[in-house]
């Protein structure tokens, strides 16, 4: 037992390296190796999600997070990054589920109020997306796509004076920071699972 833990810590530590520098593939590849040989590893089976969000492979990088939530319910990072996933695949009222979860148990969790405000504005009350998103701005007053955000919540609220005065402070954002950009989905800070090792958990990418 302890030779297997021993090849999966081995095999995680070589994907979050390979994850680090962008390559992907091989840092799914590592992660699949620490779950087989570590099946109750919840660290890899998140990193294992991520790599394979970042390779196009959504559905089953949602379905892993949701086995793991099934064990870890209450797991901010994972609730997080499975909100997020639904998000970019449409699937709203599901990511938004999770994303009130998480207002409920870390309501300072990193990219909360984006998200959320993001999720509301493409669900059938996107007049509700205004406070979250207002609260995003407050965090990052210069981010122009969270201006151009809540400009469009504006436009949803049929406001399109306001929303045309934050979508010129998102262009004057832009001109001053054009590198400026959404915070990456794969940015996730870390956070331990329960055991020493865990506490190295990064994102890959």
């Amino acid at each position: 037992m302890t030779d297997q833990r021993d090849r999966s810590a081995s095999a995680f530590s070589q994907g979050l390296a390979h994850g680090s520098a962008g390559r992907h593939d091989q840092a799914r590849i590592c992660f699949e190796e620490a779950v087989r040989h570590n099946t109750d590893d919840a660290a890899a089976r998140f990193n294992l999600a991520l790599a394979l969000r970042q390779l196009g492979r959504k559905p089953e990088a949602a379905e892993m997070l949701r086995a793991i939530l099934a064990h870890l319910p209450d797991q901010p990072d994972v609730l997080f990054c499975l909100a997020e996933l639904l998000s970019e695949m449409a699937c709203f009222s599901e990511a938004l589920a999770h994303l009130s979860r998480l207002k409920e148990i870390a309501p300072l969790h990193a990219g909360l109020d984006e998200a959320l405000g993001l999720a509301l504005l493409r669900t059938e009350v996107p007049d509700q997306a205004e406070c979250p998103l207002r609260r995003a701005i407050v965090q990052n007053p210069a981010g122009a796509p969270m201006l151009n955000n809540l400009g469009a919540a504006f436009m949803a609220q049929r406001r399109p004076a306001d929303a045309e005065r934050l979508y010129r402070r998102a262009i004057r954002a832009s001109l001053k920071n054009p590198g400026s950009s959404p915070r990456p989905f794969a940015r996730v800070a870390p956070h331990s699972f329960g055991t020493p090792r865990r506490a190295c958990l990064a994102a890959v990418g």
